[in-house]
């Protein structure tokens, strides 16, 4: 008795960590429960039951270490010894399996079932045929050319796949395997390829998972606009009156990126107002000049911004990011009065003349940082900081002084995301 149970224990490891490939369209790994038309996440026990329930997670994992799965409030935590696997609601599915190289069992993502099976865990790939299981390996290597060493990408997963891809089907492919980069969708669409042409059923398990989730936004908030000097004269100051403005945006939020998921990029179209009086003046032993002027802007800001997620969860999420667009501004200059005072003579002038050359740079880089918050239904409530500067924006001018200016923009905004 003794002798069978251990031969029944090494042959579970033996094709554990070898050849194994599953049915994975069968109603065990449905995510749709029996008599009903609502897909859930579920966990398959290693005694075969199956529970129906909720995968707690930040966002579309591909990796996972231990699940925690939670049923009627409770939440319990899982390894994946204590699972033959587990699925989403969004139709991505893991089972627990060694990898080729022997080891612990860790759960492996399903990418395409069938006769041959495409797999994943941490950024390596797997293929499975039912008697070989094995890793399309990359690797960057050392080579010797001309005396001198070079690093060189090889490519093993190339002979690995024509092995797998056999018969017409898979020699008509040779030449496209010879040029296929090392990735999720170039296997998965290769291993897809073969298998149509084969007339062999197979399932993929990423079609719900879209490459990239695209968002609505709109929004507004206000600015926050300070100068400083580009050429400092001691003896002239410009300074600004008002310093808040008004804006509002309309955008696309490009994120969820299947492969990196904490990233995310968007493109706003916003209008801005702004209105401010500029005061202006220089002294030095015989003259004093004075000036003022009001300044009335309206512009049109393009920005395009990249993020990075430092917290992502269901409910809330924080990042932080660049941005870089296109600043087409208007600035209107009205009642522009300069006072001088001649001190020796004791003699004053007024002129009516404008003192402000708005020099209108397009470039405006900046940085941001944001949180948003589920609201109800896919809807999300976000609010963000941004800091912006543009170098060489005003240029103001006072009898026979003159300086440039740069301007810079501390923005609060809020928006929802749809």
């Amino acid at each position: 008795m003794i002798r069978f149970l251990a031969l029944g224990l090494f042959c579970l490891a033996f094709f554990t960590a070898h050849g194994q490939t599953k049915n994975f369209s069968g109603e065990h790994w449905s995510n749709i429960s029996i008599g009903s038309t609502q897909e859930s996440d579920f966990v398959i026990l290693v005694s075969g039951e199956k529970v129906f329930g909720r995968v707690v997670r930040s966002y579309n994992l591909t990796n996972y270490a231990e699940v925690i799965f939670e049923k009627d409030g409770k939440q319990v935590t899982y390894t994946p010894g204590e699972l033959e696997g587990f699925g989403l609601d969004n139709g991505q599915l893991f089972y627990s399996r060694v990898l080729p190289e022997g080891g612990e069992l860790v759960f492996l993502q399903v990418m395409v079932s069938g006769t041959i099976e495409l797999s994943k865990y941490r950024g390596r790939y797997f293929l499975d045929n039912g008697s070989r299981f094995e890793e399309l390996k990359a690797k960057y290597e050392d080579v010797i050319i001309n005396d001198r060493s070079v690093k060189r990408f090889a490519k093993p997963y190339i002979a690995t796949l024509k092995q797998f891809l056999t018969g017409e089907c898979g020699v008509v492919r040779y030449s496209e395997i010879d040029k296929l980069p090392f990735g999720d969708q170039s296997f998965v669409r290769i291993v897809q390829e073969y298998l149509q042409c084969s007339n062999q059923s197979f399932e993929f398990h990423l079609s719900k998972i879209p490459l990239v989730q695209v968002s609505p936004i709109f929004g507004g908030g206000f600015s926050y606009f300070s100068i400083s000097p580009e050429e400092n004269y001691i003896d002239q100051a410009n300074q600004l009156g008002a310093h808040l403005g008004y804006f509002g945006f309309v955008g696309v939020r490009f994120h969820e990126l299947r492969v990196l998921p904490r990233f995310s990029t968007e493109l706003r179209v916003a209008f801005s107002f702004f209105e401010t009086e500029l005061a202006s003046s220089y002294f030095n032993n015989t003259v004093l000049v004075t000036g003022s002027e009001q300044l009335k802007e309206t512009a049109v800001y393009i920005p395009w911004s990249f993020q990075y997620s430092i917290l992502k969860q269901s409910q809330v999420e924080i990042y932080a990011g660049l941005s870089a667009g296109l600043w087409l501004g208007k600035v209107t200059t009205s009642g522009g009065i300069v006072d001088e005072e001649l001190l020796s003579r004791n003699e004053i002038r007024i002129s009516e003349e404008s003192i402000t050359n708005p020099l209108n740079p397009k470039f405006i880089p900046g940085l941001k940082l944001g949180s948003n918050f589920q609201m109800k239904g896919k809807s999300r409530f976000f609010a963000e900081l941004e800091w912006t500067s543009q170098g060489g924006y005003y240029q103001f001018s006072l009898i026979n002084r003159s300086s440039e200016y740069a301007r810079q923009r501390l923005s609060v905004q809020f928006g929802i995301e749809f």
